[in-house]
Order: C-alpha cells, then structure tokens, then sequence
C-alpha cells in the first residue's frame, strides 16, 4: 500500500508541476495497472513525459523542499479577505504586471509545508485553469508569494453568491425576490449544468457543488467557483492522513460547510456515495444530486438535510429520502415539473439520476421553455379569480332573493288580487335574473380555468378550480335529484382532481347504531329496486347495540331495531358517500309511541328537489326531531266519534258545521239521526262496505285542527297536525326518493286517477299495500292529500300528498298546494303526529 502510496503521489506532483497533464496521468494509470511497468516512475520515463532533471525536482518537493523554489515570483499585492475555507482562504489582490484587481487564494499557514495538501492545492488551480468555460471562475496565474507562500489568482465576480440571494429570500427581502425570480434562478442552474457538463466532457468532477460556490456577478454572470475539492474521474483520490480530516471536520460549523479530508465536500449538498469514506470511486452523477440538493433549496429555501449535528446529516444523507419541496414549504408554488427533477436528481441509486448533466440541462430548458405557456395560463388564472368572485357574490344574493320570493308567494294567498302579488312577482323575475347572471358567471370562471389548464396542463391552481367549480355542480344536482347531471359532474370532478375529492366519492361508508336504552338487536336490510319499488332485502343481523363499525356499499338501508317492551323502530339510512357515520336513536315505549303510529327517528333528510313539480322547494337537508305518525290517514269512522262528542257537548248546530261537507259528486256525508239525536253517516253502495274505513274528506283545516284537540283529550297527551318537514320526512326517508316507493310513478302503486279501470273513487286505507314509506307509514302518494300544521301566514295553509282524482306528478311526496283554513274539499283530508318528549339525539 505504501509502495502505491509513493507512486500515486510521484504522479500527482508531477501534473502539479507541469510536466504531464492529466490525460496523460490517466493513461499511465491505466497502463500501470495492465502490467506495461513495474513503477510509475519507469513508466512516465520510458514514455519521454519526464527525465532526469523533472524526477530530480519532483522528488526534491516530495521530500519536503519547497515547491515555491520552483515559481516565478509574481507581482502580487495582497488586500482584504474575501472567504475562508477548510484549507485555504481568497483575498483580493492587486496584479500590478496587468494592472487589474483579482482574487488570490493561499493556504491556510497550517497546511504550507504538507506536500499532500500542497499538491491537491496545484492540481485545483490547473484543473480550473484547463477549464476554460463562460461559467467556471477563470484562473489567471500560479505562483508564490515573495514570502514563499504558494497562490493562484483567478478572476474576482463582483455580486452575489447564490447562498445570499437565497438568506435574502428566505428573509422576505422584497428586492431580491423581484430581482430572483423562479425563472432567473433555473436560469442559473442551468449555467452551473453547462458548466459541470463542460467539465465531466473533460474528466473532472467538482464534488462541491453548493449556493456559496455559485457566483452571481452584478452584470449577469453565473460563476461555478471552488474547484478545491475536484478530482479526475478514472484517478482515485490518494487516501490522506487523519489529522487532515480530524482538523477538517473540527473547522467545519454546520453542514453546509465544505469538508475537506477522507470525505470531501459538504454534507448538505453531498450525495451519498460521497458521504461514505470507503465507497466507491464518486463520479459526475454525484456533481448531478449536488445539483439537485440546489434546486431543492431554490425550491423550498431550504437544503434538503442541515444541521448542526455534521454525523447525523451525513447518516442522512446516506438513508433518508428527503420530504418533497411542496410538502416542506406548502405555502409556496412550486412548479411540479421542476419538484420531480429535483427528487429524480437527488435519489439514492445513482443509476436513478438524470445522466448526464446536458439530461438535467434539457428538463430545465422544458422549463424554461413553458415559462409563455405559464404566464398564458397566469393570466387566465386571474381572469378566473374575477369571475368566481363575482359568482360568489351573485350566488349570496340568489339565496337571499330565494328567501324573498319564497316568503312573497307563501304571504299571499292565491286568491288574492294582483296588487298584492306584484311584490312577489318582482321578486320571482330578480331570482331568475339572479339565478341567469350567476349561471354565466359560473360559465366563464369554468371557461378561464380550462383555458390555463389548456396552457399548462400542470397547473394545480387550475386544476384545483376547476375540481371546486364541477364539484359545487355535483352537489346542486344531488341536493335536486338529478341523476344524470350527477353522474356527469362526478365523472367531470374525477378528471380534475388531485385527490381531495376522491376521497369523498370512492370507498365506501361506514355505519354504527347506537341506542338508549342499549341491547336492541339490529337488522340492516340494503333497498334493492324491484318492479320501481325499493325493497328492502337481503337481510344482516349486526348483533345488539352499540354495534360494531360496519362497513356498507354506497345506496339505501333500512336497519330495524327491536327490544323488549319497546316499540320497533325503522332508521333509514343513505350513504352515498365515503366516511364514519354513527346513528343514534332513542327508543320509546309503546304507549308512548301509541297504537296505529309509527316511530321516525330524528335527524337529517332531503326536503324538496322535485323539478316537475312548480310548488317543490329547492333541495336541501333539513333537521326534524323525533315524532311519532299515525300509519294511516283519520277515516271517517274515526271522524264520526269526534261529531257525535261535539253533539254531546256543543249540540247539533256545532255538530253538523264540523261534519264533512259533500262527496266527489257532491252529495251529502252525513246527516242528522233523529232517532238516535246524532249524526249519521249516508252509506253509499258504490265505496263497499268498509265505507266507514275510507279516509274522511271535505273538512277544513279549522276541522281538522278541532280534530286533533278532541283526540288529544281522549288519549291523554299532545297530538297535532304534521309540519312540512316532519310529513315529507316520514313519506320519503333520507335518501331523495319522489315517492314513497321509490322515485319512478306508478299508478297501480297508489289510490289516483289511473289507478284502476272503473272510475276512480275513494277506497279504505290500507288498500294499496306499495304505498309505504322506508318507515311503514301508508297511503301518502295516493288517497286524499292531508293538512299540514304551520304556515307563512295565517290566511294560507298547506296540504300535503297526492289523492284518489289526482295524477303521477301530483302525487310526488314534495309538493304542495295553498288553501284558506276554511276550505274544504273531497280530496282533502287529515292525519296526526304525536311529538315525542326529549326528541332529537342524545
């Protein structure tokens, strides 16, 4: 080992003397090693590279002589210190033989009389004086200072080295960042590429690639400087003492100091065949990861791994892959292409780099080369913003002008003259002007958007918006119940998204139950479609509750709940979207619930969203409590007990005034039994024998309202007439259905027009077993429409459901009709709730 020791320092010396060039070392390395010579010394003579009088000189260096004796002396002035390194340190000088101020580098006192040192220090300044390129410091003399203290002078680059201009950036100095843009600063990589580029063409690897070594001269200039830790490729490094690189790394402050020794160069920018004292000979692709380390740093302002801690760093650099730009510095926007590049360079095979450096130089160029397309897509980008801003704007003032016109037409009623309906006229035609101006708005933010992603397909701005906008489209026509626009907005959301809604249209839900009291068993059934009719099916027990987490497919569920001494319960579920969903119910007793009602748990469900059907309200969720509802329409049976209490306590005058009016043929319901003193219904042979069974008709809200006290008092605790809100809830569950069944109309399913053959008539409750709801309760589709409780005014109230003279649209579960509370017809009729105490969650 000492013996090749000797020789690899004979070789070394004589290229930093002058006598043979590097090409010509490599060659005689090469042949060496092929067996042509015993020694290096043997061979360089026999080739005619050296005599007698150059090995007398080179070993008069060797053995400790003074390589100064063999320079001229120049005429050197020496001035300020410029830079420090491990080694050496660069002060400005004056060349009084030219006349011009440069910079000279010396070694540090130290390291003068190491031959070892002094060698690599020669060999630096001819390898950078042999590469003669627009972007590599350029070396102007070698030689020694009168005092014997070996120096090379090189141009000095007034301006800026790039570890500067990034502190300042990292400061937020304003000047800087509008002097350095992003694309300035790929520009610079791309000159510090050409450089290396030039110099891996000519054998030499710089090893110290870093922002300090990167100069930016005021006029333009990019400098690659420091070439003191450089190498020839196909020339292995000579091993140097320890006390070098002790002394090395004891100089050193932070990782992001050059390291001079067994390990060169310096650890934040070293790639990790580098960092590894026994790895294998470093090549050009190290100078390629250096590269990366850089433009990472320009990426994020900062390197990809630093500290203190120089043993850690450079474990790191070893086996840790480094946290992507965009994900270490969110806040700034980072170009995806250049992110990729910086991570390609910067992998940990170096077989896995762009190779060689022109590769890296051509992706820059894509780069730089886009930048048109780029500022093209910027400027969509703010024409975009303008419009979705205006589009929000529009879209707050379409929701309070929903507010408005919804109240305008629920004020008045429909009888009233057009004086008092002008207000809500106007009203309605601002919506649609609203409604219009906001559609277009949406339109052109959408067009700006896909024109910057026509400009730059990578533009994640535009790729967010255009996600957002088709997303928002998503929802209006889910909340409306529009299949086919769903299914389009949901496709066009995938094409677009990086990933934040996919998350909430792939997968699928996961349901538990939760009740109070605990213990009830649960039965999940899916609702499979059959003949148009949700069925539900395919029955799973899941145990008692709290259940475990489970997971369902996306669709319609009904879960059953049962317990002791406790009425059943039908919760209705949809999932349609990914995500944890926890259902909590409380469980009532029986005779709370009470007998012919139906408990609907509390919660969330779809109001509105029919387009057919002019009085629908727009779609959107809306919360109800608990509340028990009867399954079936008040019949006229059940009617008739209230008249005869209201002869008992009012007479026959109150009586026969509450009594239902006429039929659809406009004969009388009921009349007065004189031998019993009490009212009596007229049987009609044409509605059967369970004439008492259909539900009643032609009562006013006022009677119906009558209704519901007198029952309350016979049972003993609150029954009403239902909400809006608590009527739909229980005629379509949560899952958007038109009707009770499902969401296509059938007429055999429901008691209208086209339901039979014979002339449509009413018929006993319960006759139409399809026309159900996911809760169980009857009749809602067909029948008789029924009163509903509340009201914009008082002058106005609503009924609710279709009936036995009505057709398809008519019979969707979210419309409605207005009427006085003291009009009565042969298609209206009425059903009870009863409000549960502590309704809602617990």
């Amino acid at each position: 080992m000492s013996d090749v020791r000797a020789q690899l320092r004979l070789g070394r010396m004589a290229v930093a003397l002058g006598y043979v060039d590097a090409d010509r070392l490599a060659e005689a390395m090469y042949a060496l090693g092929r067996g042509e010579a015993g020694t290096l010394r043997e061979l360089l003579v026999q080739r005619g590279w050296l005599d007698g009088d150059a090995l007398a000189r080179i070993d008069k260096v060797l053995e400790g002589g003074s390589p100064c004796e063999l320079l001229l002396i120049d005429g050197i002035e020496l001035g300020e210190e410029l830079g420090t390194g491990a080694y050496g340190r660069v002060r400005r000088a004056r060349d009084r033989r030219i006349g011009r101020t440069v910079a000279v580098k010396t070694l540090h006192e130290t390291y003068r009389e190491r031959p070892d040192v002094v060698a690599r220090f020669l060999l630096e300044a001819q390898l950078a004086g042999q590469l003669t390129h627009p972007n590599i410091v350029p070396v102007y003399a070698l030689g020694a200072l009168p005092g014997g203290e070996l120096y090379y002078a090189m141009k000095e680059v007034e301006g800026d080295s790039l570890h500067d201009v990034l502190a300042a950036l990292r400061a937020g100095d304003e000047a800087t960042a509008a002097r350095y843009t992003l694309f300035r600063m790929v520009v610079v990589l791309r000159q510090v590429c050409l450089a290396l580029a030039y110099a891996h063409a000519q054998g030499v690897v710089h090893r110290d690639v870093k922002p300090h070594n990167v100069m930016l001269g005021n006029y333009g200039e990019v400098l690659l400087a420091d070439w003191g830790s450089a190498k020839l490729v196909h020339v292995p490094d000579e091993d140097t003492d320890s006390d070098l690189d002790d002394a090395a790394l004891e100089s050193t402050t932070s990782s992001l100091s050059t390291r001079a020794g067994k390990v060169k160069g310096t650890p934040s920018y070293m790639a990790p065949e580098q960092a590894a004292p026994d790895s294998a000979e470093v090549g050009p692709l190290a100078d390629v990861y250096a590269v990366g380390a850089v433009l990472y740093e320009v990426l994020c302002l900062r390197p990809p791994f630093s500290g203190d801690a120089i043993g850690i760093v450079l474990e790191e650099v070893r086996t840790e892959m480094p946290v992507p730009p965009s994900s270490r510095a969110p806040g700034r926007a980072i170009p995806a292409e250049l992110e990729e590049l910086a991570m390609q360079c910067l992998a940990k095979d170096p077989g896995e780099r762009p190779a060689p450096a022109v590769a890296v130089i051509e992706q820059l160029d894509g780069f730089l080369d886009g930048s048109r397309r780029r500022q093209e897509a910027q400027a969509a980008l703010a024409d975009a913003e303008t419009a979705l801003e205006r589009f929000e704007e529009l879209d707050a003032d379409l929701q309070q002008a929903e507010c408005l016109a919804e109240r305008g037409s629920s004020d008045v009623a429909p009888w009233a003259g057009v004086e008092l309906k002008r207000d809500g006229w106007e009203a309605q035609r601002r919506r649609r002007d609203l409604r219009r101006r906001r559609e277009e708005a949406y339109n052109q933010a959408l067009g700006f958007y896909q024109r910057a992603l026509g400009s730059d397909p990578n533009d994640r701005t535009a790729r967010e918006g255009l996600a957002d906008l088709y997303w928002r489209k998503f929802e209006e026509a889910e909340q409306r119940g529009d299949e086919e626009a769903t299914e389009f907005f949901r496709s066009q959301v995938l094409l677009v998204d990086d990933g934040r809604y996919r998350r909430e249209l792939g997968g699928m839900p996961t349901m538990e139950v939760t009740t109070d009291p605990p213990g009830a068993e649960v039965t999940l059934h899916r609702c499979e479609e059959q003949d148009l009719v949700m069925v539900p099916s395919l029955p799973r027990a899941l145990g008692v509750t709290p259940t475990e987490p489970v997971k369902i497919a996306q669709g319609s569920y009904v879960v059953e709940l049962a317990l002791d001494d406790y009425a059943p319960v039908r919760l209705a579920l949809f999932g349609n979207r990914p995500g944890r969903r926890r259902y909590r119910v409380r469980l009532r007793r029986s005779e709370e619930v009470g007998e012919g009602y139906v408990h609907v748990p509390g919660g969330r469900f779809l109001w509105g969203g029919d387009p057919r059907v002019p009085q629908s309200w727009p779609r959107r969720p809306v919360l109800v409590p608990d509340f028990a509802i009867a399954r079936y329409p008040v019949t006229l049976g059940q009617y008739l007990e209230f008249l005869r209490h209201v002869v008992d306590t009012e007479g026959r005058g109150a009586a026969l005034l509450r009594a239902p009016r006429t039929d659809a043929r406009g004969r009388r319901v009921v009349r007065w039994d004189d031998a019993r003193e009490t009212v009596a219904p007229i049987p009609r042979h044409e509605y059967g024998e369970d004439y008492l069974g259909c539900p009643v008709t032609s009562i006013s809200y006022d009677d119906a309202t009558a209704y519901a006290r007198w029952r309350s008092e016979e049972e003993g605790r609150l029954l009403r007439l239902p909400s809006g809100h608590e009527w739909e809830k229980a005629a379509r569950g949560v899952d958007g259905r038109l009707y009770p069944w499902g969401d296509v109309f059938e007429p055999t399913y429901c008691n209208c027009r086209n339901s039979r053959e014979a002339e449509a008539r009413l018929e006993p409750v319960g006759s139409f077993p399809t026309d159900a709801s996911p809760y169980g309760v009857r009749d809602l589709a067909g029948g008789v429409m029924e009163w509903c409780s509340g009201g914009e005014s008082l002058d106005v109230r609503t009924a609710r459901g279709g009936a036995w003279n009505r057709t398809g649209r008519d019979c969707s579960v979210v419309g409605w009709i207005s009427l006085p509370p003291w009009q009565s017809g042969t298609a209206i009729g009425m059903r009870l709730v009863a409000p549960l105490m502590g309704a809602g969650r617990f």
